[in-house]
C-alpha cells in the first residue's frame, strides 16, 4: 500500500481492508503460525460460553445488579487479588 498521495489509475482501490487470498494461495510471507490459527479457533467456544453465562446471570438478578455480580466475581478472581 502506498503512502504518497499520488494515485496510479490502473492500481485497484483499497478500502483499509487487505486481500483474503480467497481464490489463489496465501504467500508464504502472509501466513499466520499454527499457535495464532489455534487461539483464535479456541477463542470462539469461550466467547459463547461467557456470552450464556453472562446472559444467564443478568437474567436472573436483572442488569445492574448482574453486572455488579460479574464484576465482583471477575475482580476476586483475578491474579492480583490473591494474598
Amino acid at each position: 500500500m502506498s503512502t504518497t498521495s499520488e494515485k496510479d489509475p490502473a492500481a485497484p482501490e483499497h478500502h483499509g481492508l487487505e486481500s483474503e487470498f480467497e481464490h489463489e494461495p496465501v504467500p508464504p510471507g502472509r501466513r499466520r503460525s499454527l499457535g495464532s490459527v489455534s487461539a483464535v479457533w479456541f477463542g470462539f467456544p469461550m466467547i459463547i460460553t461467557n456470552a450464556v453465562f453472562g446472559g444467564t446471570i443478568v437474567y436472573g438478578l436483572g442488569f445492574w445488579r448482574g453486572i455488579t455480580a460479574i464484576l465482583v466475581a471477575t475482580s476476586s478472581c483475578s491474579p492480583t487479588s490473591a494474598p
